[in-house]
């Protein structure tokens, strides 16, 4: 079956058509978003979030033709949502020394 027909089924709300379309760009999104983060568990987080958001929005596709550029950009989108929080929620550390206490020494190897 051809994609264009999967994409028209699937926005009509064919579970298997969407199914059918994740499962043969699922390696494609990974590489992508994996380019993008570096990190294993992020890339799948954020790849899970573009096709969350493909699933949602597919019914507003104007054209299907469009479908692999749609899904890059989102997939590109979740990747970003995924960096910024991240970065939310790192924080510095910082070594508080109370006065007259001695610094914390490490035992010998």
């Amino acid at each position: 079956m051809q994609q264009q027909d999967l994409v028209v089924r699937a926005a009509a709300g064919d579970r298997d058509a969407f199914a059918a379309l994740a499962t043969s760009h699922i390696d494609r999104c990974y590489a992508l978003a994996y380019r993008i983060l570096r990190d294993q568990h992020r890339a799948q987080d954020a790849c899970q979030q573009a096709l969350l958001g493909a699933w949602r929005d597919l019914p507003t596709l104007r054209d299907p033709e469009r479908f692999d550029a749609w899904l890059h950009r989102l997939v590109v989108n979740a990747c970003y949502a995924e960096s910024r929080g991240t970065q939310r929620w790192n924080s510095a550390l910082r070594v508080l020394t109370v006065a007259g206490a001695s610094p914390i020494r490490r035992a010998p190897s």
